[in-house]
């Protein structure tokens, strides 16, 4: 169990798969708090 879940190199995934992780993890652990807005996300550039 965690506090918090950090979802490391979302800019490699679509938005689909990135949703499914989140997806999972909150029916694994309901209080969990998966979803950072998207003003707090990192967007690395792709090389």
């Amino acid at each position: 169990m965690a506090d918090i879940a950090i979802l490391n190199k979302i800019e490699l995934v679509n938005e689909v798969q990135l949703q499914s992780v989140r997806d999972y993890i909150q029916r694994k652990e309901t209080s969990l708090a998966a979803n950072a807005p998207k003003s707090e996300r990192y967007n690395a550039p792709r090389h």
